[in-house]
């Protein structure tokens, strides 16, 4: 897996205050952590934050210069703001090379455009994948080839062709894409279409029986009393 380097620095205050003034001049919050280490304060430039997870992903694979040697870190968990998506704080994970780590990366479905056509609906049910591998063998993405695939049928698991360094977490037997049909309104209402009245219009041709009958009966009740 491609890694990237991300510059930091020690986030020397804590606090709710604090670490809101640091949001508002355009920084975010975070945390280093890791085995045998004690946790580290860190503060990222909003921007730079920003630019690493659109093009390598909230899992990624990062090194972090923190003025005494590189630290290979894991992207642990982002926080966003549920309504602006801005992210509130990032942990950070240190990785050894010896060591595997756990975390998702996520599934892309390939052929789409193959299978899509004449009525038929790609359903992608399972979108993450977690695995476990050293980290130099992490993937930014797993690809599953979907162009194989027939109505009805539906893809799992236990499809996906991977590295043998990679150990798959999820169990063998959960959907990722199901393909199915889905038959257009307008067809059902074209078969509809030449075997006569409509229920709605001969709903309202009885509600006009009705109110003859009643009209009629009313007179009849009438000339009977005079």
């Amino acid at each position: 897996m491609s890694q990237s380097f991300l510059n930091v620095q020690f986030r020397m205050e804590m606090g709710k205050g604090p670490v809101n003034r640091l949001r508002n001049d355009g920084w975010v919050p975070g945390i280093i952590y890791g085995h045998n280490i004690d946790n580290i304060p860190v503060e990222i430039g909003s921007k730079e934050i920003n630019r690493i997870l659109r093009y390598y992903g909230e899992n990624s694979l990062v090194g972090i210069d923190l003025g005494y040697g590189v630290k290979r870190v894991l992207i642990k968990e982002v926080q966003r703001d549920p309504v602006t998506r801005q992210v509130l704080h990032v942990d950070f994970q240190e990785v050894r090379q010896d060591q595997t780590v756990k975390t998702v990366v996520p599934i892309i479905l390939t052929g789409k455009e193959t299978v899509e056509k004449n009525g038929l609906v790609l359903q992608h049910q399972l979108r993450e994948l977690e695995v476990e591998c050293l980290p130099q063998n992490l993937p930014k993405l797993v690809q599953a080839d979907v162009s194989h695939m027939n109505i009805g049928e539906s893809m799992t698991v236990a499809d996906l062709e991977i590295s043998e360094e990679i150990s798959i977490l999820n169990d063998d037997k959960e959907v990722i894409a199901s393909l199915i049909q889905i038959r257009a309104a307008e067809d059902i209402a074209g078969e509809n279409g030449g075997e006569g009245e409509s229920h709605d219009d001969a709903l309202k041709d009885k509600t006009k029986d009705s109110a003859k009958e009643k009209v009629g009966t009313q007179k009849y009740n009438k000339d009977v009393l005079i």
